[in-house]
């Protein structure tokens, strides 16, 4: 029998998650490298995963470390490797030009801008090759 704890652990297991975000970020985002980029828990019933920037880093002028939050459920997803790989070219436009820059990123407040974001990462994401999975995505 499983104690609460032990469900609530595996409510929170991510760890398939992780060499398939190794596996993109080698094959597609060799400038990805040396970026910090963190795995979390995420709890969404739409998405699968979500990606941030640690803001108090940013603010602080520190070392940049990216937060890539998985929902545990979603293993399972068709075209999951093209997912994640629009997610880590979300950290690809985070990591272009200056920090001030990121501060434009207010405008995803507006569903207009929010729309146009979503088809640039889209469209830089099928540049990369992940063409299929992504369009199963989308459908």
């Amino acid at each position: 029998m499983l104690t609460l704890l032990a469900i609530a652990a595996q409510a929170q297991d991510i760890s398939w998650a992780h060499p398939i975000v190794d596996r993109v970020r080698a094959a597609s985002f060799p400038e990805l490298q040396g970026a910090d980029i963190r795995l979390r828990p995420l709890r969404s019933l739409s998405d699968y995963f979500q990606t941030r920037f640690v803001i108090q880093r940013f603010l602080l002028g520190r070392r940049m470390r990216y937060l890539l939050f998985v929902n545990p459920g979603g293993s399972q997803a068709p075209g999951i490797e093209s997912i994640v790989a629009h997610e880590l070219e979300y950290i690809v436009q985070y990591r272009s030009g200056s920090r001030l820059r990121l501060f434009g990123l207010v405008r995803l407040l507006s569903p207009g801008y929010t729309a146009k974001f979503e088809r640039r990462t889209d469209l830089r994401t099928l540049q990369r090759g992940c063409r299929g999975g992504l369009a199963d995505y989308r459908s």
